[in-house]
């Protein structure tokens, strides 16, 4: 698993990322048992001037590409949002792939 946070308009910081990590755990068990590779990207965008700090995160599983972003003025509730979000995101990728192996997923199946 790939996983990598980057931090935009702001100094790295140590608190933030670890953070970042412990929650991004949910996501990684969740997705453990997909086909690989896994891929990660957390962007943290901090803005000094004013109360507007953006979080993106997008994942890459199974041949499944997700994106979810929040945005607001605490960084650590803007994380846990986005969080939040991709799990909801995964749930819905993981239940239609579901519907689509019950009703045959198989365009070569013959008639």
């Amino acid at each position: 698993m790939q996983k990598r946070i980057v931090f935009k308009n702001t100094d790295h910081s140590e608190n933030i990322e670890n953070f970042a990590l412990k929650k991004l755990e949910k996501i990684e068990t969740i997705i453990e048992n997909e086909r690989t590779p896994h891929n990660i990207d957390m962007v943290i965008e901090i803005h000094p001037d004013h109360a507007h700090n953006r979080v993106e995160l997008n994942l890459d599983f199974a041949n499944v590409r997700l994106h979810a972003h929040h945005e607001g003025p605490d960084i650590y509730k803007e994380i846990d949002a986005v969080i939040t979000k991709m799990i909801e995101e995964i749930r819905k990728a993981q239940d239609k792939q579901k519907d689509l192996d019950k009703h045959g997923n198989n365009k070569y199946k013959s008639a």
